[in-house]
């Protein structure tokens, strides 16, 4: 598992195929927004 992301004093841990799928999907977000602000 990649190192924690730390806020706030709080651990957040994750599975990598989460965190691969929020990325895809902020990146589809991205593109959507650039197409239609």
């Amino acid at each position: 598992m990649n190192n924690p992301l730390i806020i706030s004093d709080w651990i957040i841990l994750a599975h990598p195929l989460f965190i691969n799928q929020i990325a895809s999907l902020v990146e589809e977000v991205r593109e959507l927004k650039s197409k239609d602000p």
